[in-house]
């Protein structure tokens, strides 16, 4: 995806992957362009193997649409600490495609609402989304951890979670974003402005094209601008949420048919920019999980040249870091944890005292004398999988 497109550009190109054949692909594709051949250095490795790499030694890292298939957020953690420590001040880790967190319940509703019969009911619905979201088994993120690795790391100077760009309809505009890891200490200040909020006013693209005009030597930024791209699957969740469990998928579609739009597609704001004199920036760091996502339109001529300057975007507020990924193998050691729970009892309980079923739950609740409250339990499992309640006969 990669290499042929990049490689033509560098005096020197590492690419790593565990697969051979992806890399006896790579070397048929060098063979048609030997002077880009002799720049490139193909490694059969894991990601996280980064030995004979020097420190400081590259401009750039990248890992894009490869992080959704590390196992866990600590191993992702220790392929960016080696990632950063082989790129020299003044360079960027550049982490792509990545599934987002804070959308993930949204995501999920998208998916199982498509895939539903007009006949089944939105109790059904909600049990499905919540299973596909509990069984996913794919490394979801958070943007907050990669401003919590920021925080960890002093090499790290700057954080931007980056929007994707076009018009597609699908998953990966969506739903995905860029990370990139400024490294180093950055010499160019941070553009610090108000940001005016989208929330309430419902700004046009004409609105914010006229406000940005208007102020043509100075930045200027928008917050909580509500995203066309999931705006319907935003309004789904909700109606989900507090819908009777009796009404159906068919009922669900015919409301959702009936909302208008409100929101502004992203693609449309990083349209703006032709021919204005300014260039636009959207971002997700806020993490919103309503998905809004923040612009900052700032005159070209303040750039001098920067790609990729430094803006003092709205940060997520506390909530934000307290979950910052899913935990992918978890389905497979809940079914382990269920299996040997079963066994155990088998082997000592009386035939009548086996358990039925296993059901996890995130906490059982108890009544004030600490007791377990037996009318919450049935409350308890259907909220929540990943605490443990046992159901005998």
């Amino acid at each position: 995806m990669l290499v042929m497109r990049i490689a033509p550009h560098c005096d020197r190109y590492v690419a790593a992957d565990f697969s051979p054949v992806v890399l006896e692909r790579v070397r048929k594709q060098l063979q048609t362009e030997p002077s880009v051949a002799q720049r490139v250095e193909l490694l059969e490795r894991r990601a996280d193997n980064f030995d004979g790499l020097a420190e400081n030694s590259f401009d750039v890292a990248v890992l894009n649409s490869v992080v959704q298939y590390f196992p866990s957020l600590s191993y992702l953690t220790k392929v960016l600490e080696k990632a950063i420590n082989i790129v020299r001040p003044g360079g960027h880790v550049y982490v792509g495609d990545l599934r987002s967190l804070p959308l993930l319940p949204a995501f999920a509703s998208s998916v199982e609402l498509f895939h539903a019969a007009d006949a089944l009911s939105v109790g059904e619905l909600r049990d499905r989304i919540e299973r596909r979201i509990q069984h996913d088994r794919e490394l979801v993120i958070s943007p907050s951890y990669f401003m919590e690795l920021q925080r960890r790391l002093p090499k790290v100077s700057r954080v931007e979670i980056q929007l994707r760009r076009g018009r597609a309809d699908n998953e990966m505009t969506r739903y995905r974003y860029n990370a990139i890891l400024n490294v180093g200490q950055g010499t160019q200040a941070p553009f610090k402005l108000e940001f005016q909020d989208w929330t309430g006013r419902e700004l046009t693209l004409d609105d914010i094209r006229s406000e940005f005009l208007r102020h043509p030597h100075r930045p200027v930024g928008f917050k909580g601008i509500q995203n066309a791209r999931i705006e319907e699957d935003l309004a789904a969740l909700v109606f989900l949420r507090d819908a009777d469990a009796t009404l159906t998928a068919g009922e669900l579609r015919r409301e959702l048919e009936q909302k208008t739009a409100r929101g502004l597609h992203p693609q449309d704001l990083f349209d703006l920019d032709a021919g204005s004199g300014f260039k636009v920036f959207l971002s997700w760091a806020a993490c919103r999980p309503d998905g809004s996502y923040d612009a900052v339109f700032i005159p070209a001529r303040s750039l001098q040249g920067e790609t990729l300057p430094a803006i003092a975007w709205p940060e997520p507020d506390a909530s934000g870091f307290v979950r910052l990924a899913n935990a992918p193998g978890q389905d497979k050691l809940r079914k382990g944890l269920i299996d040997q729970l079963v066994a155990h009892c088998r082997q000592s309980l009386p035939q009548e005292r086996i358990p039925l079923e296993v059901v996890l739950v995130d906490t059982v609740m108890r009544t004030a004398d600490g007791k377990v409250d037996p009318d919450a339990v049935a409350v308890t499992k259907l909220r929540s999988r990943t605490g443990w309640w046992i159901k005998a006969i």
